[in-house]
């Protein structure tokens, strides 16, 4: 069972959001507003996060429904263009959207901005998301640690550039970047 928690992010001065297993809502920063669903997101979304770039940023869905097949994969992860959180395909002319599956096997769980790189933990892993800027593939996921997964979405803290996190093995662990 996995309980209906909420992942929110700043996108410049709004606020982006997404129920664990929903789509993804932007709220405009007026209370006489109300949050609407961002056009051509994923729908079915684990966890969202926003990476913050030079000169923009990038929404995340971790664990989400693939483009092609529109089935819910629990290791995709997929992201907008940079500046533009309504463009998700990666076949439209220009776009810098992508989709990328990680290895492993179990969900991805959660993740979580250190400086410029992500911490996006599945039930079982840790991976490292790395900007490097390529258009083919914008950023680059690495596995740096087995069997040290995350128990649950709101389990890990960010210090510096060091990530603190209960696993499901009831162990806690720590990740600095580089190390």
């Amino acid at each position: 069972y996995y309980p209906r928690t909420w992942s929110f992010d700043a996108w410049g001065q709004y606020l982006l959001a997404s129920p664990r297993g929903g789509g993804l809502y932007e709220w405009t920063n007026d209370a006489a507003n109300r949050a609407v669903a961002v056009n051509n997101a994923p729908t079915q979304i684990a966890y969202m996060l926003v990476a913050p770039l030079n000169g923009g940023y990038q929404a995340f869905a971790l664990g989400c429904n693939e483009e092609v097949s529109n089935t819910f994969n629990p290791m995709c992860i997929r992201h907008s263009s940079i500046r533009n959180n309504t463009e998700w395909s990666t076949t439209a002319s220009g776009s810098t959207a992508r989709e990328y599956t990680l290895t492993g096997g179990g969900r991805l769980v959660a993740g979580r901005m250190v400086g410029p790189y992500m911490l996006a933990w599945t039930d079982k892993d840790l991976f490292v998301g790395t900007f490097v800027g390529a258009l083919n593939q914008p950023w680059r996921f690495d596995r740096v640690g087995r069997n040290c997964g995350l128990i649950g979405p709101n389990a890990v803290i960010v210090v510096g550039q060091t990530a603190f996190w209960a696993s499901p093995d009831r162990q806690f662990y720590r990740y600095a970047i580089g190390g």
